[in-house]
């Protein structure tokens, strides 16, 4: 964590490059709020292509496991994300990875979520344990990803009811899915310290799996104009400071 030590120059150089991807991601935020909101009729269904690559991202759990030493690896790799989203994808030959593909390629701006994404986790490597990194980029990846990908054709069968562009079978889907990986994650990792306990003694790996996959999956499903990668950063890192890990 980057609170826990001084200050390096690669320190200084993340630290530097989160502000400007907050930045960035900031100002293409407040450009989605001075856009009239999409009525439900024209909302477009998740871009598959998008979300296989939004989901593959999940592999990148395996840096839970990283030496010390090695551990500013990971910031740097979401940095570099944030560069390539920003940068790259605002090319017209990746405009299959754009949520709305015909505006993005005509303007040259990137959709939120593809810069939001790698900034909320460049953050949390900062500023979390890696095992909260991980499990942040476990909701993220494979609970966000399998709710679009799931939920996707039955939004018109099976409405939420505060908010029709989503759906049952999506909500239970970023709850199972994510919350099975999570689970997983967090035995493994408490196994690897050769403790009994990562969590409060009152708590479980798979209750605090699957209760935070609850929460962030309703954060996710909400309606409203701020792009859901950036909601569940910011409840995830919410939830982790209430529940007090080890």
């Amino acid at each position: 964590m980057l609170l826990d030590r001084p200050y390096s120059i690669v320190d200084w150089f993340l630290l530097l490059g989160a502000l400007l991807a907050t930045g960035v991601t900031l100002w293409r935020q407040l450009a989605d709020f001075q856009r009239p909101p999409a009525g439900h009729a024209e909302r477009k269904p998740a871009n598959p292509t998008r979300k296989v690559v939004h989901m593959c991202l999940g592999v990148l759990v395996v840096c839970l496991w990283l030496p010390a030493r090695l551990q500013f690896v990971v910031p740097l790799i979401w940095l570099l994300g944030f560069f390539i989203g920003w940068l790259l994808f605002s090319q017209k030959c990746f405009a299959v990875l754009a949520w709305g593909s015909a505006r993005e390629a005509t303007t040259g701006v990137v959709d939120t979520g593809i810069i939001a994404y790698p900034t909320v986790m460049l953050w949390s490597s900062l500023l979390h344990p890696p095992i909260a990194t991980a499990l942040l980029l476990t909701y993220l990846a494979i609970g966000d990803g399998l709710a679009s990908l799931v939920g996707a054709g039955a939004r018109a069968v099976t409405p939420l009811p505060w908010n029709p562009a989503k759906s049952w079978r999506g909500l239970v889907a970023f709850i199972v899915g994510s919350g099975v990986v999570a689970s997983l994650l967090m035995t493994a990792y408490a196994a690897t310290l050769g403790a009994e306990q990562l969590l409060p003694v009152h708590m479980t790996p798979i209750l605090t799996a699957l209760g935070l996959g609850t929460l962030l999956a309703i954060v996710e499903s909400l309606r409203g104009p701020i792009d859901d990668n950036l909601r569940i950063g910011l409840f995830f890192a919410l939830a982790w400071s209430l529940i007090g890990f080890a």
